[in-house]
């Protein structure tokens, strides 16, 4: 008799393959489970408990039906799409005079992308399988990219901004320190304004997704 908790361990790692990012590193929208999701096993190791059991299993149902339905190989058509949207940036950026400012723009756009994907798509899965071609793309296609748009410490900041009313200004004020011109208007403005467009482009092209109903 097959085992469930095993079968759905199995299947999780599917899952994981192609909603994981390679490094463990990729995406802001990254959750590791709880303290309270584990247990001490009686051998003194570690186990989980039946409720990480039971979450496990519902998460690798759900990873089939939304495979079985086409929307994760879409989300992987979004998460492409995404890359090349941000190839096109870096295009611009590298005739730029100021290579701080142009590397915290990169950032900046990144974090609009994880953003956009969290905030638009129905499901945290396709979210996550999103954003994770979408870095696996540029770290394969456009390694120095790839190392502008991997600053964890930055990337951080603008997390942090989520908690605040104002996070468009917040966000803006925080580019505006990483250029090294903290409480300068003009640079947080521009971070606002960078930001808004990136993210409703971001947006637009989501939108573009019919995702079917599972």
């Amino acid at each position: 008799m097959i085992n469930v908790f095993l079968l759905a361990a199995v299947l999780t790692c599917l899952a994981c393959a192609a909603a994981l990012p390679r490094h463990r590193r990729h995406s802001p929208l990254l959750a590791t489970a709880g303290d309270e999701d584990m247990k001490i096993a009686p051998s003194g190791g570690f186990s989980q408990s039946a409720g990480a059991e039971e979450s496990s299993e519902m998460a690798a149902e759900q990873f089939l039906k939304l495979k079985s339905s086409g929307n994760i190989e879409k989300a992987r058509r979004l998460g492409d799409k995404f890359a090349l949207l941000l190839l096109e940036k870096h295009a611009g950026a590298r005739s730029a005079e100021d290579s701080l400012r142009a590397h915290q723009q990169l950032v900046l756009y990144s974090y609009a992308v994880t953003r956009a994907v969290s905030d638009c798509a129905p499901d945290s899965l396709l979210a996550q399988t999103s954003v994770n071609v979408f870095y696996d793309c540029l770290e394969d296609s456009a390694p120095e990219l790839y190392r502008h748009i991997s600053d964890v410490g930055a990337l951080s900041l603008y997390i942090l901004c989520e908690r605040s009313q104002s996070r468009d200004h917040k966000i803006g004020e925080v580019y505006a320190r990483l250029c090294g011109v903290e409480g300068d208007a003009a640079a947080t403005a521009e971070g606002k304004e960078l930001y808004r467009r990136f993210y409703e482009l971001c947006a637009k092209e989501h939108a573009k997704i019919n995702y079917s109903s599972i």
